[in-house]
């Protein structure tokens, strides 16, 4: 009697038989078709590791081109194949599915001859009933005919019932950061074609798109796609997926349904040579916007689909250039704008990079120079460019002219209400002109949109601790460990008494390469907490630090802040032959005029400071609560015992007044 082995999985009342490809549920069979069970099969073997959709479309369909829709819908079958027991298979949004259930593997060598029998045995009982065998294999035939109806009617009625549930259009979408599928490298691809999709997007009249800068959050997560959609409050979620292979690119979305979650559409025919990216943004926008809107008129089918006209290259630098430092980015972006000089992205994150580099003390006047004209440039080109914007705002403040920053910031905010990065710009241009009950709002908007976001905590912990909320500011910076908390963290618990963790931040592993307000701010904790050495160590390391970066750029900046670090530490001529430095390249530059404050405060030099305050303030320095907390008697003691400092307090409490009415 021959044997042989029959291999099968049991996994709770189920079990598969491998050999057979059956799924047998309390040994009643569950009729399933192949590829199906080929799928169950995948997943049961898979011993609960992650499997990707890529790598099990590869597998399944090996030599077949095949949408991921298609996987999609076989998954939903077996979930209700499974009955209660659906939830074995798990999703995990964006990476692929498990199976979690409990696996046992079964090897038995079973008699093929018995198995025979056994058929035998069904034969002689179904003819107790069906006496003629022509008749038996006419029910046969008819009975296997009416399984494979079955199966494939319950198939059918899930794709028509989704077909006509979700063929209404939305009025509201989030497109998810894509994925990459293949080298890490080519995330800035993916970012990129998100970008852009929901840019082209936005150009469609009644339908709300949620901005780029408010999903980037959920970039890697593992939140199902409608549990964000719902987190978002639009109707409708795209998802896809970046793949780069033998020089080609390929790309897959689907639509996701928010309030049902089901996929509601897949698509897997977007491939083409990098060269042609934008080629393929026009075609993935017209395709995704026909599935959210439904049918399209030509002048809409024009706004989503058109190519821009910009060089394939120096848009593939531009998207390269947006995550890199400076010193990696300004290179890209000036071969950028080589190649297309019409390309206004590209001068505007020129500026964005050049300015950065400016004002981290890396480079000197002249790429602050460059950085305005590039940022007119962007400008001159596209009057809407964010990016452009962006770096105006924050270029203003650097040339100290912060009410036209707010004007820019205000006008960016007003034409992006939704954008992350004009609400942030906005809340910085309010804070730094006094208006702090505007400010406020909008960083808490923006905290609302990327809670995890320690930059933005940082600057509302900034605003309530100037305003003396340190109950506030700390409720902002309370997710964050201390060692995160950052400089302004760092003093909010020093006013509060908690100097464990303040010190905790004074001394951590930043604290050896930090310069100008954190390391001024940090020696100001180790001196309140008794600790006078570490204190001067401190403000000693910063300024030698200062002076190596002088020496490779000259920077009022840098300057300016040496000016307090020495007259912190109590040497007197360097100190002043910083500040002049500093105000050697702009006299009535408010925020140079303000270090002067600090500076001749701490020197006890009272009249001359109290000059330099009225000074910065006729010259556009309007943030009254920073005044107030950085001329502190524990910071610059004596000062605002002056008759003449509350007159000039006052005073610009009145300008504050009147702005708010502008803004």
């Amino acid at each position: 009697m021959a044997l042989k082995a029959r291999q099968s999985y049991r996994f709770g009342l189920y079990r598969l038989d491998a050999g057979d490809r059956l799924l047998y549920r309390n040994d009643e069979l569950v009729a399933l078709p192949p590829k199906v069970l080929d799928t169950l099969l995948l997943l049961v073997t898979s011993d609960g590791r992650v499997l990707t959709k890529d790598e099990m479309m590869k597998q399944l369909w090996p030599d077949t081109f095949v949408e991921e829709g298609t996987l999609t819908q076989y998954i939903s079958v077996l979930r209700k194949a499974l009955r209660e027991h659906g939830s074995w298979i798990e999703n995990l949004p964006r990476r692929g599915y498990r199976f979690t259930a409990p696996v046992e593997e079964v090897s038995e060598q079973v008699a093929e001859l018995r198995i025979e029998e056994h058929t035998r045995s069904r034969t002689i009982i179904e003819e107790d009933t069906i006496t003629d065998p022509g008749r038996i294999g006419r029910f046969r035939v008819i009975a296997a005919g009416l399984c494979v109806f079955v199966v494939l009617a319950v198939i059918a009625g899930i794709w028509i019932n989704r077909r006509q549930a979700f063929r209404k259009s939305f009025s509201s979408v989030a497109v998810l950061p894509f994925r990459t599928v293949s080298d890490s490298r080519d995330e800035y691809l993916a970012d990129g074609i998100t970008e852009a999709l929901i840019t082209r997007l936005t150009n469609l009249k009644e339908l709300r798109v949620v901005s780029y800068s408010r999903v980037r959050q959920f970039k890697g997560s593992t939140i199902e796609a409608a549990k964000i959609g719902q987190q978002l409050g639009v109707e409708a979620i795209i998802e896809g997926t970046v793949r780069v292979a033998s020089g080609r690119l390929r790309i897959t979305i689907q639509g996701v349904d928010t309030k049902s979650g089901y996929t509601i559409w897949a698509l897997d025919r977007f491939e083409a040579k990098p060269e042609r990216l934008l080629d393929i943004e026009g075609q993935l926008a017209e395709a995704a916007a026909q599935r959210v809107r439904g049918q399209l008129s030509a002048s809409e089918r024009l706004l989503v689909a058109k190519s821009r006209a910009v060089n394939a290259e120096a848009y593939d630098l531009v998207l390269r250039a947006r995550g890199a430092d400076p010193d990696t980015a300004i290179p890209m972006l000036e071969r950028a704008v080589q190649l297309d000089p019409a390309f206004a992205d590209a001068y505007g994150w020129l500026a964005f990079a050049q300015h950065k580099s400016y004002h981290t003390w890396l480079a000197g006047p002249e790429t602050l120079r460059q950085a305005i004209s590039n940022a007119n440039q962007a400008i001159s080109r596209d009057p809407n460019a964010l990016i452009a914007i962006r770096a105006v705002t924050q270029i203003q403040h650097s040339t100290g002219r912060e009410m036209e920053g707010l004007f820019l910031a205000r006008r960016a905010l007003d034409s992006h209400p939704d954008d992350l990065d004009a609400i942030a710009a906005a809340a910085e241009a309010y804070f730094r002109t006094g208006l702090y009950d505007r400010a406020i709002p909008l960083y808490e908007k923006a905290l609302a949109a990327e809670p995890t976001s320690a930059e933005f905590r940082s600057q509302l912990a900034r605003m309530h601790l100037f305003l003396g909320q340190h109950k506030k500011g700390l409720e902002a910076i309370s997710p964050l460990p201390p060692s995160r908390a950052g400089v302004f963290g760092m003093l909010l618990y020093a006013e509060t008494g908690q100097m464990d963790k303040a010190i905790q931040f004074a001394r951590g592993e930043s604290a050896r390469n930090s310069l100008g307000f954190i390391a001024y701010t940090q020696g100001w904790v180790l001196a309140a907490a008794g600790d006078q050495a570490g204190a001067k160590e401190m403000w000693k390391g910063s300024a030698i630090r200062g002076e190596a970066l002088l020496l490779k750029n000259e920077n009022p900046y840098a300057h300016a802040f040496l000016a307090t670090t020495y007259a912190q530490l109590g040497e007197r001529q360097r100190a002043l032959d910083h500040l002049a430095r500093s105000l050697s390249y702009d006299p009535h530059h408010p925020v140079f005029l303000f270090f002067g404050v600090r500076t001749r405060g701490l020197l006890g030099q009272r009249r001359e400071a109290l000059h330099c305050l009225r000074a910065a303030i006729d010259n556009g320095f309007f943030n009254l609560p920073m005044i107030d907390y950085i001329t502190q008697p524990k910071f610059v003691p004596g000062l605002q015992e002056e008759p003449e400092f509350q007159v000039i307090r006052a005073d610009l409490a009145r300008r504050i007044d009147e702005l708010r009415v502008r803004y």
